[in-house]
């Protein structure tokens, strides 16, 4: 058995070295103080000036959904070689795991056998299981994070520390253990929880959302590690400062700005005054995402549905944007009992819900709403009058989900609304107005937090195409559209979409025939009487069907099934 004297080492005291001296007997405790020094000043340059994190070209302790109610796998993310394994640092610790195991395979997990006195000698406590799902239609966040320590090893547990030309116990070690551990909450524990232990450090792996069906699947799962982590060069440095600022800008060391004014104000104020059109980028390839639905749920975080198509069967499909990552397309659920689903929204509420409209063919063109709430609710009839199409839907300041819909009833087309409070029951449909030789329409949110309803005419006579609005103000539709005097100057219009951004004006974004067989995307604003119009795609594209969500900063995301591809254009304001 190890005796070993107690430690020395306190690094207020600032000593950074043991120096031996003549004559001086070498104890124990000096040994390991100077042994002790040193794992301190490496552990606080990494903690200090590196950080937590997994590093670049390494994947180690990613956590990976397997569709089940108790486990999960933790991936290695490493090579083949144990030098390979992957790594992560822990407040100044480097956990390393060479291959991949489950959750509840782990050693100290409480359904395996030997645990709880694994545990205990190790003076740890066991790993729990996960809690039991909550009950619909409740929701709850569950962290998993990486527990790091060390303990003692001596000869009794590690038969090697033996000096064999001698026969005596060697010198004992200190060995680094790691442990996946999954707690309720948003982060690991803080100092002052009951689960915090003295000496240990903890890092998130994932934050997973557990619902009440209980199966924890790829979408429920979004990485938290910081991931990449490294010490730039000074040669990336000096390409990072010739690309942003010139080759004639250095740093003098001082601290003190030297522009006059900040590059970013002064991007923002160009970008006021006429924002970027950044993309189109590739969102999802291997489609198609047939007429694509946007929205920015209550964290801020943005999600895109579409309609599936797989033989007969109908799904709704969706992916979304977790830490600048679209996630894998996944089924929310399957249409049942209609023959063909001709267009789709979404709309967030504050409480963190979402709740998705639809128009399709079940003996007649009606619209349907689903709920998700961590869980999808059922099926509920909005309209079940025949000839409804085109739905859209928005959300007002007060957290009420407005959707509406077109209605054909003998050539007269009249714009039908509902309002889904935050609480409580929707309300009854009701007619908005007629809307004259209608070629699409869309409901936003104006600056004064009103709803509006927007579409576009078709001129007759005329080549350029009208854009009327009309807002829902003291809890009623106003008697008339108002002529926007904004148009669309082009002959053949097939989709729209609108919206306001930052800067308060509207836009109006719209898919046209640019060439047989093609079409394409523009975008045309109003702001004090003033229009523009914006090439958002090259003219022999297939754009179809677009999007918009708006984010809080008023920037704008646009997407659109572009043939096989979900693409995305934004219209940047503030950065």
């Amino acid at each position: 058995m190890a005796i070993i004297s107690p430690n020395t080492f306190d690094p207020i005291r600032r000593y950074v070295s043991v120096r031996l001296a003549q004559g001086v007997p070498l104890a124990d405790a000096d040994w390991n103080e100077g042994d002790d020094m040193r794992r301190y000043e490496l552990r606080a340059f990494l903690r200090w000036f590196v950080g937590d994190g997994v590093p670049v070209g390494n994947d180690g302790f990613r956590i990976a959904a397997i569709n089940s109610a108790t486990s999960f796998t933790i991936v290695a993310g490493g090579g083949p070689q144990p030098l390979q394994a992957g790594r992560m640092l822990v407040d100044g610790l480097e956990a390393f795991i060479t291959a991949d195991i489950g959750f509840s395979a782990q050693a100290l997990h409480a359904g395996q056998a030997g645990a709880a006195a694994l545990a205990a000698s190790w003076g740890v406590p066991v790993i729990a299981a996960l809690p039991a799902p909550p009950v619909a239609p409740a929701t709850r966040t569950l962290t998993v994070y990486l527990d790091v320590w060390e303990r003692l090893v001596t000869l009794a547990e590690d038969p090697a520390l033996v000096l064999p030309g001698l026969g005596t116990e060697t010198c004992s070690r200190l060995r680094r253990e790691w442990a996946v551990r999954v707690r309720t909450g948003a982060a690991p524990p803080v100092n002052g929880d009951p689960d915090f232990i003295a000496g240990h450090s903890y890092a998130a792996l994932a934050t997973i959302t557990q619902t009440s069906a209980g199966i924890i699947d790829a979408p429920a799962v979004v990485d938290r590690r910081r991931r990449g982590i490294s010490l730039p060069s000074q040669m990336d440095f000096n390409q990072v400062l010739a690309d942003t600022f010139g080759g004639g800008y250095a740093v003098n060391g001082s601290g003190v700005p030297q522009l006059p004014y900040p590059m970013r104000d002064v991007i923002n104020a160009m970008l006021r005054e006429r924002p970027a059109a950044v993309g189109p980028t590739t969102v999802l390839n291997a489609g198609p995402y047939n007429t694509p639905a946007a929205v920015i749920d209550s964290s801020g975080v943005p999600w895109v549905f579409w309609v599936r198509v797989s033989g007969p069967n109908r799904f709704l499909s969706f992916s979304r944007r977790i830490a600048g990552v679209w996630t894998a397309p996944a089924d929310a659920f399957q249409f049942t009992g209609v023959l063909s689903v001709s267009s789709i929204a979404a709309a967030a509420q504050p409480n963190g819900s979402i709740r998705v409209f639809y128009s399709a063919l079940s003996g007649t063109n009606r619209i349907f709403s689903r709920l998700f709430t961590g869980a999808w609710g059922v099926e509920e009839a909005v309209d079940a009058v025949d000839q409804n199409t085109r739905v859209s839907a928005v959300t007002d300041p007060a957290g009420t989900i407005i959707a509406t819909w077109m209605r054909d009833t003998a050539g007269v087309f009249t714009a039908q609304t509902v309002r889904y409070p935050l609480v409580g029951a929707p309300g009854a449909v009701t007619a908005a107005g007629v809307m004259v030789r209608p070629g699409d329409h869309a409901i936003t949110i104006d600056p004064t937090g009103a709803p509006q309803l927007v579409y576009a005419q078709d001129p007759n006579p005329g080549p350029n195409w009208s854009v009327f609005t009309k807002r829902f103000i003291a809890n009623a539709w106003e008697a008339n559209f108002t002529d926007t005097t904004l148009t669309i100057p082009v002959t053949t219009f097939i989709d729209l979409a609108a919206g306001y951004t930052a800067d308060g004006s509207l836009w109006v974004f719209y898919s046209t025939v640019s060439a047989p067989g093609f079409s394409t995307l523009r975008a045309r604003r109003l702001v004090l009487g003033v229009t523009e119009t914006r090439e958002l795609l090259p003219p022999q594209q297939t754009a179809r069907f677009p999007t918009l969500a708006v984010d809080a900063a008023g920037n704008a995301g646009l997407y659109i099934q572009n043939g096989a591809l979900l693409q995305q254009v934004s219209l940047v304001q503030h950065i």
